[in-house]
């Protein structure tokens, strides 16, 4: 059986992707690199993406979908606005060389998420997105079983998980993540897989369970109840949605209204639950001190993108005036704010509200349990980044998300199609997926 290089190539591109959206975030490597001899760990990071993006682009030519993928940018323009303001904040920038590095992996990411997004459907999409976070689980408890030195955040106890991660925070967010995932993808495949499938999705999917209980994490904790609740809602309006009403849907949101103010209420009561208290461990002070004394002072356009907490001179200062040493603002919001300002950051959430609404869109149209993906995805980058930094700081999968979110659920040209002119998006190819 001849092989379909196309098929090949983009299994690779999906691995460099996979990867390298979580570079700097994994402990192998330093989360704020410097630049030194050639080649360093910037400029490694920065070939992976490259190889990546020039892959895609070899891909749209031997398909013939560069047209395709030029006209579905041209309905994008709030992505391009973001890109613009993060590369231009190089000539204000306070480092140079780090705003260039993050700006160029940026670019590159947002090129190859923007082909993954427009090439899979979301069956496939869902797909991938199980093997991977089930890959991400393995990986997370091998590490901290077989090698604690580093599987283990010594900084909070000898029994905190990490995995491969730099901190807890993110591998307690990141499996609360593929624990819905899986979910999702364990309720699509329960009549069609084979029990071979079944029984792997499960035990990646209770995996992925133990790893965020692990990790002590109480960001992951509630993520994990948000993203379920999301889940469920999903499914619950998908099999009532032919006899809901508009009653139905103002009596919906007056009830989410009600719960979300009395959670607003008795948040202490709320977080107390998890061992934490209203300060959010220190976040809080750092938010209050970033705002009045560092963002006051560049408030529409910032410091340059991905430039300040690479200054080991700034985390000094705040640790003198915080009593702590912060790494990250840990909220992704604030990180953007820091590195573009209001302009930046504005930007931004216009992209996460057109990611959003076609979310909302996509499930509204698909009716089923794949096209659920989409606004869990929006639901997991918009409350992760209340307590931690997922979004652009030290890493781009989520970002690398919501971009493919974006494509995969407002792309309205005509199905990509490979070099032997025969459909290579998921259309001939859902069946197969439901048995592997």
């Amino acid at each position: 059986m001849p092989v379909n290089r196309e098929r090949v190539v983009f299994g690779v591109v999906l691995a460099l992707a996979a990867y390298a959206s979580n570079f700097r975030s994994l402990i192998f490597w330093e989360l704020h690199p410097g630049f030194g001899d050639f080649p360093d760990q910037a400029a490694i990071e920065l070939a992976y993406w490259l190889l990546a993006a020039l892959l895609v682009l070899w891909l749209l030519l031997k398909e013939g979908n560069l047209r395709n993928y030029r006209q579905n940018w041209r309905r994008q323009p709030w992505p391009i606005a973001f890109l613009l303001i993060c590369s231009l904040s190089l000539f204000w920038s306070s480092d140079h060389a780090v705003s260039f590095h993050r700006a160029s992996i940026l670019i590159a990411s947002t090129w190859v998420a923007a082909y993954i997004g427009m090439r899979c459907d979301v069956e496939e999409f869902l797909h991938y997105l199980s093997w991977f976070g089930a890959l991400v689980v393995l990986a997370a408890a091998y590490m901290a079983l077989t090698d604690p030195l580093f599987g283990i955040d010594r900084a909070y106890g000898p029994a905190v998980w990490r995995g491969i991660f730099w901190n807890k925070n993110h591998l307690g967010s990141v499996g609360a993540l593929f624990s819905a995932v899986l979910l999702l993808r364990l309720i699509n495949i329960r009549f069609t897989a084979g029990r071979g499938t079944r029984a792997w999705v499960i035990l990646a999917y209770a995996g992925s369970l133990a790893v965020v209980y692990k990790s002590h994490s109480a960001a992951g904790y509630l993520l994990v109840l948000i993203l379920h609740v999301t889940v469920f809602l999903s499914l619950l309006w998908i099999a009532f949605a032919e006899r809901m009403q508009r009653w139905h849907y103002i009596l919906a949101a007056m009830a989410a209204i009600v719960v979300i103010a009395v959670a607003l209420a008795d948040l202490n009561a709320i977080l107390g639950a998890f061992n934490r208290d209203i300060t959010m461990t220190g976040r809080t002070k750092l938010w209050a001190y970033l705002l009045e004394e560092v963002v006051s002072r560049r408030p529409l356009l910032g410091y340059g993108f991905g430039s300040l907490w690479g200054d080991s001179n700034f985390r000094v200062l705040a640790n003198e005036k915080l009593g702590f040493y912060p790494v990250i603002g840990d909220n992704g919001f604030m990180d953007i704010l820091l590195g573009v300002g209001a302009v930046g950051l504005a930007a931004f959430m216009l992209v996460y509200f057109a990611a959003l609404k076609g979310a909302i869109r996509c499930l509204v149209r698909e009716k089923n349990v794949a096209g659920c993906l989409p606004l869990l995805i929006m639901s997991f980058a918009l409350f992760s980044n209340i307590s931690f930094s997922l979004l652009v700081e030290i890493e781009v999968m989520v970002w690398g998300l919501i971009v493919a979110v974006l494509f995969t659920a407002t792309k309205r040209a005509e199905p990509f199609c490979s070099a032997d002119g025969g459909l290579s998006i998921p259309v001939r190819r859902r069946e197969a997926l439901d048995q592997r």
